[in-house]
């Protein structure tokens, strides 16, 4: 398959779903960039669309990067500049039931395969624009990227890029595998309140919010542009079912991780309540060859590990999601992984102004 063959290949993904998929492209910052938007199902930012950037050719490297649950690919996008402009194209998947004007319609019906086919999919079009395919994501992200390096190691040539992985979830995940009460306390907006409320309180507050929800078509949009105002239980439930199925990768295996063959950098807070710490430190521990790097980040919340600016109200100017203020000195080790496990010879690195 060809450069533009594959690009088109991208488009075609999504328009499989989307009866009236429009291609995007154009330059920016030097760097050339498709986008796939559709009027009548995505949100109208194009930090919403699934893109790919990429330099007009084929390169020695190409990396995949998959955003977190409820947000979207504007959220990987400070990380994503940094790989381009060391010379990497950049594929930004979009994993079904993001992005979408009416996302409760599509949660109903959602399986993690569905996230599966997607990022195989964008793995795809990589092999086909660059020599090296990497990956990497945030916190649900992570935990698919962790899922197709074990999986499919053979599609992952490059090496893994984690931020905020979640592949452990703590007690959410035996509430969200094996009782009824994980279906209710699922639908919280925020995991992290769980352990300040009564289960009375929770159970009430989320019963309330489902019934004014159940006539808005729009539930669950809120005032981010570029992440929902809830965690849909089907959303956190399949993200659940993605680290039962990494955990039973390991069933039989005595050392967890063991068999990861590409190298690993990985971000994450000490304090992340959401992803647990102790989920990513046995790939450090555990790697066969020792290539993995683990940035310690202190007291970031969950979602701002990538983000190099915050997230900000246009009109009140509150912040969404706060910027990680060790954003700089994580890009540095991250480009530095990248350069001495990845690239041959020397390249220079600047800080874009993309975030």
């Amino acid at each position: 398959m060809h450069f533009d063959q594959a690009l088109q290949q991208f488009g075609m993904h999504y328009a499989e779903r989307w009866r009236n998929a429009v291609e995007n492209r154009y330059a920016k910052d030097g760097l050339n960039i498709l986008t796939v938007s559709s009027p009548s199902r995505l949100r109208d930012n194009d930090g919403n669309y699934p893109q790919i950037w990429h330099h007009g050719q084929p390169t020695d490297n190409v990396i995949v990067l998959i955003h977190g649950l409820t947000d979207s690919p504007f959220y990987m996008s400070a990380i994503a500049a940094d790989f381009a402009h060391i010379g990497f194209n950049v594929i930004l998947p979009l994993l079904p039931g993001h992005g979408l004007n009416h996302p409760g319609r599509v949660f109903r019906q959602l399986k993690h395969t569905d996230w599966i086919h997607t990022v195989d999919a964008a793995c795809e079009v990589a092999s086909h624009i660059g020599k090296q395919v990497s990956i990497g994501g945030l916190s649900t992200g992570g935990a698919l990227s962790v899922h197709k390096a074990i999986k499919d190691p053979k599609s992952i040539s490059g090496a893994l890029f984690l931020y905020s992985a979640a592949l452990d979830i703590g007690t959410a995940e035996q509430l969200l595998l094996q009782t009824e009460a994980g279906r209710i306390l699922a639908r919280l907006s925020d995991q992290t309140i769980w352990l300040e409320k009564t289960v009375v309180d929770q159970v009430k507050m989320i019963l309330d919010d489902q019934a004014a929800g159940a006539s808005n078509e729009h539930y669950g949009i809120g005032d981010n542009p570029y992440k929902y105002s809830v965690f849909f239980f089907e959303g956190v439930s399949q993200l659940a079912e993605i680290i039962q199925e990494i955990n039973e990768h390991y069933s039989d295996t005595p050392t967890k991780f063991s068999d990861l063959v590409q190298p690993v950098f990985a971000a994450h807070s000490k304090t992340d309540d959401s992803a647990k710490l102790r989920g990513i430190t046995p790939i450090i521990s555990n790697h066969p060859s020792g290539r993995a790097d683990l940035f310690l980040l202190e007291d970031v919340p969950h979602a701002s590990v990538v983000l190099k600016q915050p997230i900000i109200s246009d009109e009140r100017h509150e912040e969404y999601t706060p910027a990680n203020p060790q954003y700089a000195e994580m890009s540095q080790q991250m480009l530095s992984f990248a350069q001495s496990h990845l690239i041959s010879s020397p390249v220079t690195t600047h800080q874009s102004s993309h975030s």
